[in-house]
This record gives structure tokens, sequence and C-alpha cells, in this order.
């Protein structure tokens, strides 16, 4: 058995690398244009198909000029009607296929121009957070419970008096996966927390393809739970369909080839389930069960569950294959948390090899001090295995390296960034983490800005950043994100840009990678007058 739980466990990490999220590659015009007359049409296309969740464009007065837009396979199209000459904001929210929420923003100007028009980023959503720690809740929760019910079917007789705790955990995965409605509407909508109405909610997230397959869950382990007693066969199944829901309403069903990687994921769900629902009835069995019983117990799950082996690293491999593309994936932050993640199975790799070695034999040999010992090395297990669910959480809000690199390889506009705007010097002060930021905007009389960063470490060193980007957005005035790249100049990191115009209240984040492995996010927030 413990061979087995090192095999899925591995597979596990890697094939969670499967997330995939769209990408702006380009845009037509482009970021920061001046033409000489109004476009027939905005055009903003991604690296897969996506669905329009707010696109508008505005004038350097903020008013909206229109907001109809189309979806055209992996394009969104706004028609324009003529313009007068002067500065716009093309402000753009789609979700993609795969239910990732991205916004953006960038500026264009036509025929003869004031100095400047504004363009910002919004600030990173409190519901990004929420969301990737109810994913987390959620994972947990329904593997837990999946692979407890199959557990029970296999091993009714010697698993009594578990059904209770298991239904528990098949009914908390089905309220949480409702939740995944609300969620996701709110991630679409990408307002702050409590600033919209569970309706608005509701009907933002409900055709969603998270939000369906999470519905599908819901009846399903609300099934699994019903039929745990009289059925557990039954039961067993309903939950696993519930699990095999996540490879194809997740990011995972977009990567292509997608004829490969939704079925894979699937599987490898349903494994992980198997794995991580075992550890919690195991850990009780070994507990209440003679021991000689108990590890019999143990070696027959073994054996049932050895033949998955080999698919499950087959699938990992390619899944890690499509979505990484080679060590240099790991530079990236999705990298960084897969290398966290990985972290925690070696422990468990340690952990489960120590039974498979020592504590099992010893166990089928009776007396307390094994079983006390086999007992706390698997509960160190699930501690293990909800710390890579955590990790596999938070994956699904960053893109992966194959997104990046169809970004990279496309379009250079594919982020934009912008900053505040006043008629005089601004300077500002901000702390985070230990680090210290110095900044200043300069209002140029071309038109446009300067602004200048400067940072030091708690001592009040100064220290340079690998990487600077500002980013800057305005959520009362329903604005997306640009973000901009600021360059090394001196003691500095600066910017020069005509970005920002729009009066209102604005959000500023400066974000600053110290290391490979540290990045520090300045924020604060500055009032543009009229």
């Amino acid at each position: 058995m413990s061979r087995l739980l090192l095999v899925i466990v591995v597979w596990l990490a890697a094939a969670q690398a499967a997330t995939a999220h769209a990408m702006l590659l380009d845009t037509t015009p482009a970021a920061d244009a001046v033409l000489d007359e109004t476009p027939a049409e905005v055009l903003l296309r991604f690296s897969e198909p996506v669905s329009p969740v707010a696109v508008r464009l505005l004038d350097a007065a903020g008013a909206t000029v229109v907001a109809d837009p189309v979806a055209r396979d992996a394009s969104v199209v706004l028609a324009l009607p003529p313009l007068p000459d002067g500065n716009y904001l093309l402000s753009w929210r789609v979700v993609s296929t795969d239910s990732h929420p991205i916004g953006g923003a960038f500026r264009f100007a036509v025929g003869d121009t004031p100095a400047a028009v504004a363009a910002p980023d919004p600030p990173r959503s409190d519901w990004t957070v929420v969301s990737a720690i109810h994913r987390g809740i959620y994972l947990s929760l329904l593997l837990l419970g999946a692979g407890g019910a199959a557990f029970l079917a296999a091993f009714r007789q010697r698993a009594t008096g578990m059904v209770r705790r298991n239904r528990l955990l098949l009914l908390g995965a089905a309220l949480l996966a409702l939740s995944l409605v609300p969620m996701q509407g709110a991630l679409l909508l990408g307002m702050p927390l409590g600033a919209a109405p569970i309706g608005d909610l509701l009907a933002a997230g409900s055709g969603s393809p998270i939000a369906k397959g999470g519905l599908a869950s819901a009846l399903l382990l609300g099934a699994a739970a019903i039929l745990l007693t009289r059925a557990p066969g039954m039961a067993a199944l309903a939950a696993a369909g519930a699990t095999a829901t996540l490879g194809f309403s997740g990011h995972a069903a977009t990567a292509d080839p997608q004829w490969l990687a939704a079925p894979v994921l699937s599987v490898h769900a349903l494994l992980a389930g198997l794995w991580a629902g075992a550890l919690l009835p195991l850990r009780s069995c070994v507990a209440r069960l003679p021991a000689p019983e108990a590890a019999s117990m143990l070696r027959a799950f073994s054996r049932m569950a050895v033949p998955a082996v080999a698919p499950l690293l087959l699938a990992g491999g390619v899944l890690t294959l499509i979505q990484v593309r080679g060590l240099a994936g790991f530079a990236t932050p999705y990298g960084t948390v897969l290398a966290l993640k990985m972290a925690g199975v070696v422990l468990m790799l340690v952990l489960a090899n120590w039974n498979r070695s020592r504590l099992t034999p010893r166990l089928s040999l009776g007396g307390f001090a094994a079983v006390r010992r086999l007992r706390i090395s698997i509960g160190l297990e699930i501690v293990a295995a909800l710390f890579v669910v955590a990790s596999v959480a938070v994956l699904g809000h960053l893109p992966p390296p194959r997104a990046l690199a169809a970004q990279h390889d496309t379009s250079p506009h594919a982020l934009h960034g912008g900053h505040q705007q006043s008629s005089v010097a601004m300077k500002w002060e901000a702390e985070a983490q230990g680090y210290h930021l110095q900044a200043q905007m300069t209002a140029r009389a071309a038109g446009g800005h300067d602004i200048a960063a400067r940072f030091a470490n708690a001592a009040g060193s100064p220290i340079a950043p690998q990487e600077v980007e500002l980013a800057v957005s305005s959520p009362a005035l329903g604005l997306e994100a640009i973000k901009r790249r600021m360059q090394p100049e001196g003691d500095a990191f600066v910017l020069r840009t005509s970005d920002i115009s729009l009066p209102g209240e604005w959000q500023i984040d400066v974000i600053a990678l110290i290391s490979a492995f540290e990045r520090v996010r300045f924020s604060s927030a500055a009032l543009v007058a009229p």
C-alpha cells in the first residue's frame, strides 16, 4: 500500500500542473497608438476562446462611448461609431472556457489630441484569495469524501463506525460545490468583497463551466451521502462521478490537446481521491482493529490499487510536459508554487517509504508501539497531503509557463500598465514585508508623467530588485488592469507614461521582485482631481 501511495502522490504533484489560462496576445489598435481616423472596431486577440464579461470604451472624461462586445472564437470585437478626436481607454474583462477571469485596459488616441488620457489597473480582487482558500477546502473535502466512500464500499465490514464522518465530508463538499456559483460570479465581476448583491453574483457565475461542474458535483455528492449506508457501492460511484467533473470543468479542460488533457485529469482526480480518501479510514482501522487484521487490510488495499500505478505516472508526465515545458518553467511564480508542492510530496514519499519498509511489517507482529507509530506516520501523511492540495488551489490562480510562453512569443502588448496623474509632483511612501518604498510622480510639461521608485531593506540600506512593475486601477470607475514594467535608471526604477488622466480615486501597486522566491507588493491610493 505504501508503495502505491508513493506513486500516486508523485503523480498528483505532476498532473496538477495541467492548469491553463487564457492570455491576451495582442490588440488592434495597439496600446498607445495614435490614429489618423476612427478604426472600424477594436479587436482583442487571446490565446484561447473567451466570453466577454465587460468591455467598455471610455472617453477622456470617463464617459462610456460604447459597450457592446461580440466574441469571435479566440477574439473579442467592439464595433466603433465615428469618434471625435481625443484620447480613449478600452477597459475589458473576459472569462475563458476554463472559467478563469482576466481583465485589463489600454489607451489609444484619434487625431489631434491633448497631452494624455488615463489607463488604470485594478487591484488584486479580494475574491482571488477567498477563491483560492475556498477551492483548497473544497478539493480536500471532495477527495477525502470520495476516496472514503470507495474505501467503505471495498471494506464495508472492517470500516464500521466510519460512515457518519464520511457522510459529513461528502455533505461539506456538496455545500462548497454549490457555493462555486456565486464564487465564480464574484471572480468574473471583479468586485470587492461585499460590493455585489448575491443575485448579481449568481447571475454572473451560473453560466460558467466551473459553476456548472459544481452543480453537477453537488448533486452527485448529495446522492452519495444518502446512499452511503444502504448502497455503498452506488455511493462510491456517485462520489467518483463528482470527482471526475474536475477534469471537465476546471482549467485543464482547455489545455491542448484537449482530447487528452481533460480525460487524463479526470482519471488523476479519481485516483488522487482513492489515495487521499483512504488515509483517514486506514488510520482509524489501524487504531480500532487487531494489529494482524489491520495489516491484512492494508495489504488487500494495495493489491486492489497497484494496477493504477502505471497510468498515473504516464498521465502525470504528459500533463507536466504540456504545461511546464521544461525546467525553465520552474522560474515562474507557477513553477515556484509547484516546487513548494513538490517539497510536500517529498515528505509524503519519505513517510510512505517508512511505512512500507518498517512500520507495516512490525504491525503484522502486533504491539502497541507499532500501532502508535503507524498512526502518527499516516497522520503526518494527511497533513502533507493537505499542503499539496492547498498548493494545487493556489496554482489554479497562476498562469502556467505554457500560457506565458504563448503570450511572450506573440505580442509585447499583452500586459499594459498605468500610473496616477496630478498637475503637481506627488510623493508617497509604503512599507511591506520589511521593505520600504519611496515613490514620486511628476507631470511633464509636454504631457504625461515621470514616475520613480526607490527601495530599501529593513535596515534602511538601498536595494535593487530584480524587476519592478507598476499597476494602477480604479474600482470606483470600473476600470481594469494595466501593468507596465519600470526600468532601472541610476538608483531608481523609472517609468515615463501618458496613461492616467481620468479624475477619481485610484489604487496604485508597485510590485518588486526582490529575488526568485520573494515578491513584494506596495499598495497605496491617490485621488486625481478633475
